[in-house]
């Protein structure tokens, strides 16, 4: 009972530790984030554009390609403002730290402590290397994530 108990509070610890070291660097946004809420802004208040509005161009023909994470960060802002953009970084990392976990669980044969390690290390490389910032291309990184361990998100 107590090491099961240890195994789930060490799963519990490296979700939270990772959720905390956010809050400490979620200042390090991304370049780009201000464009982006700018667009989802835009296109919530509009409908998706195919003229640029938002540069130097005039009527230049475009195909937004992102605007499904600019609304979705539109959204976020919207209802929250910053809180909105720090929850939504913590929301994707939690979702990552999932399927880092799922991944390394397959690698280590289920061995719960080694994955917990791994899953941890991985993910605070990646926070203090900004990987986990928004910007466009965040759900594509997701996506692939997941697809890539989708027998074991389905197995769980």
């Amino acid at each position: 009972m107590i090491k099961k108990f240890n195994k789930n509070l060490l799963t519990i610890l490296c979700f939270i530790i990772p959720a905390i070291l956010i809050l400490f660097y979620i200042n390090n946004y991304s370049e780009n984030i201000w464009s982006i809420l700018s667009q989802g802004k835009y296109i919530l208040k509009n409908g998706i554009y195919y003229t640029d509005i938002l540069s130097m161009h005039k009527n230049l023909d475009i195909t937004v390609q992102n605007w499904l994470s600019s609304t979705i960060f539109g959204i976020f802002y919207l209802l929250l403002k910053e809180k909105g953009i720090i929850l939504l970084t913590l929301i994707l990392n939690t979702i990552f730290c999932f399927v880092l976990y799922k991944l390394c669980m397959l690698i280590s044969n289920k061995n719960k402590i080694l994955s917990n390690l791994c899953m941890l290390i991985t993910d605070i490389v990646l926070i203090l290397f900004n990987y986990v910032v928004l910007n466009e291309l965040i759900f594509t990184f997701l996506s692939v994530d997941v697809i890539s361990t989708r027998p074991l998100v389905t197995s769980f």
